[in-house]
C-alpha cells in the first residue's frame, strides 16, 4: 500500500511527494520508526520468558483453610488481613494472652 500526497507552495518548482505509512517505515524514510523497536523488544522478551518458564500449571484441588496457621497468632492474621491495627486486633491479643497470664 503506497500512500502519497503532494502539496504546492506558490510559484516555483513543485516539491517532491512525501512517502508516508508502512512504505516509509520499510524504506527507512520514517524518522519515528525507532518507536516500534520498544514494543517489538518487549514482545520478544515476554515470548522468550514464557517459553523458558512455561505456561501456568493446571490448578489442582483447592482446600480452604478456616483457621490461622499454627505459627501465626490471630492478632497477626488480623493485621495481615486489615493491613493495620484496630480494636479487634487488640482484643485478639488479649484473648491470646489471657490463658498464659492472669489479667486484672
Amino acid at each position: 500500500m503506497l500512500l502519497t500526497f503532494a502539496a504546492r507552495s506558490g510559484k516555483g518548482t513543485p516539491q517532491p511527494a512525501k512517502i508516508v505509512g508502512m512504505d516509509a517505515l520499510l524504506t527507512g524514510h520514517d524518522p519515528n520508526g525507532w518507536m516500534l523497536l520498544f514494543p517489538l523488544a518487549l514482545f520478544v522478551y515476554y515470548a522468550t520468558v514464557w517459553l523458558a518458564v512455561g505456561q501456568d500449571p493446571k490448578p489442582g484441588t483447592f482446600v480452604p483453610q478456616y483457621g490461622p496457621p499454627d505459627a501465626i497468632s490471630p492478632a497477626a492474621v488480623r493485621y495481615l488481613v486489615t493491613t493495620g491495627s484496630d480494636g479487634r486486633s487488640f482484643a485478639a491479643v488479649l484473648a491470646q494472652l489471657s490463658p498464659r497470664i492472669r489479667l486484672r
